[in-house]
């Protein structure tokens, strides 16, 4: 993901989290959100509230990955002391990061063995300015710079919920709109909708051969026997496919006596040429149909010989149930099978026409295959149709063709997957409002 779009997706988690905020109904479901839910916007290890009781103590009130916090665990009650220690230095009222080199060392002897080593303290401070909770996030690589910026961002809103429920803030019904102002949230809002995106479309997908060796039906017959199982290893002149010959050895057999009738008359023709003028005649009519009836021999001679259908080519023989072939009448040229080198795959992608984006040769695409959603593969276009065909499930769609970019590993011909297809970069305001746009114009003829 590139800078730009991770931008993006991060302002847009800040607002969603900054929704759910809004919409918790009680301190307990707001704190859930906060140590289970930011995680979405950094990555910690572990996330603690805490709040000051009323004996000069701390208590610890939620604790990420857990529903309730057990007050007895050893865990716990090294980080009150953490807290307690922590809390009285003047610095604890401000965010920060901090480490084993802020606490004494009746602390930090335990450090390794309950916390990560990088903590940001995050205070609670009440409308006078004194520190009545905290929120405490650990996690075992440094915080990033962006990492910090973000979280100062949605700690405002945290802070603010926090005091309505807790009733420190004064004026508990100041918005939190008075932590980010409106204008300031309209102006992010603009800047945001100009910043490049790269413009995708989801499309389902199935691996295909690419260059197949289509096996055809050399005559018009039924098929008496199929030979080869769908999927297994078939080489050069193997046998696929047996048709019913009782009907062609019958033709074969008619043709070879009419012959042999068609030369008994020319020969006897032949034989009375000399006393008959009308027998004489009759030898070039009868030359000429024994030429024909030579050619009706051959010919049903060349399709007897047709019976049985060899492979041509070494693969993996790709058709549906054999039982769905035995038995069938089929005309020449009809497609039976496909033989397929299990080496040479693609990616076939069916992209609807109502979703479509500029295909472009030589585009990026991700895909996952449905038998495996935790491996990605990567390919790139080379072809797409013109127009749009309609698919089986009866949506116009254009067909996408596109490279493997794997020498190893590949996946079999038949596989389903989920493509995502990279096309140019767009303003997030077009990749949002795309479609609305499109509707209007069709609608209105704009």
């Amino acid at each position: 993901m590139g800078e730009q779009d991770k931008r993006v997706v991060d302002f847009a988690t800040i607002l969603q989290l900054e929704k759910m905020v809004r919409s918790s109904r009680n301190l307990s479901e707001l704190a859930f959100i906060i140590m289970n839910e930011t995680h979405k916007l950094v990555g910690y290890k572990n996330a603690f509230l805490w709040f000051a009781n009323s004996r000069g103590g701390v208590d610890v009130f939620s604790a990420s990955g857990v529903e309730e916090v057990d007050k007895s665990a050893p865990l716990v009650h090294w980080l009150k002391k953490a807290i307690a220690s922590f809390a009285v230095k003047k610095e604890a009222k401000s965010s920060q990061v901090i480490g084993i080199d802020h606490f004494p060392k009746v602390i930090t002897t335990d450090w390794s063995k309950y916390m990560s080593r990088n903590v940001f303290w995050c205070p609670l401070l009440d409308d006078d300015g004194n520190l009545y909770g905290g929120i405490w996030f650990a996690k075992d690589k440094p915080y990033q710079k962006n990492e910090l910026v973000l979280l100062e961002i949605i700690l405002d809103a945290y802070r603010h919920q926090i005091g309505v429920y807790k009733e420190v803030n004064k004026n508990k019904g100041n918005s939190l709109l008075k932590k980010l102002s409106l204008r300031g949230l309209l102006i992010a809002v603009v800047i945001l909708m100009f910043l490049p995106v790269r413009q995708s479309v989801v499309a389902t997908s199935s691996i295909v051969p690419k260059n197949p060796v289509i096996v055809n039906s050399p005559i018009n017959g039924v098929i008496k026997k199929v030979l080869v199982e769908p999927n297994n290893f078939i080489g050069e002149g193997d046998n696929l496919i047996v048709f019913d010959d009782v009907e062609m050895k019958n033709r074969y057999e008619v043709s070879l006596k009419t012959l042999k009738v068609v030369e008994a008359e020319l020969k006897k023709a032949r034989q009375l040429a000399f006393s008959s003028p009308q027998d004489q005649a009759n030898i070039k009519l009868l030359e000429a149909k024994l030429e024909q009836k030579v050619k009706d021999v051959e010919y049903n001679k060349t399709i007897l010989s047709k019976v049985l259908l060899q492979s041509s080519a070494n693969g993996v023989a790709i058709f549906g149930d054999k039982n769905d072939l035995i038995g069938r009448p089929v005309v020449v040229g009809e497609k039976l099978l496909v033989i397929a080198n299990p080496r040479e795959v693609e990616l076939e992608i069916m992209v609807p026409a109502e979703d479509a984006i500029s295909l472009e040769k030589d585009s990026k695409v991700d895909f996952f295959l449905n038998i495996n959603a935790m491996k990605s593969y990567r390919a790139k276009i080379y072809q797409a149709s013109y127009e749009p065909i309609i698919t089986p499930e009866g949506v116009a769609s254009y067909k996408v063709k596109a490279t493997i970019l794997a020498d190893r590993d590949l996946p079999r011909v038949g596989l389903k997957a989920v493509s995502k297809i990279y096309g140019k970069n767009v303003s997030v305001f077009y990749y949002l409002f795309r479609r609305p746009i499109r509707f209007i114009r069709q609608k209105l003829g704009l």
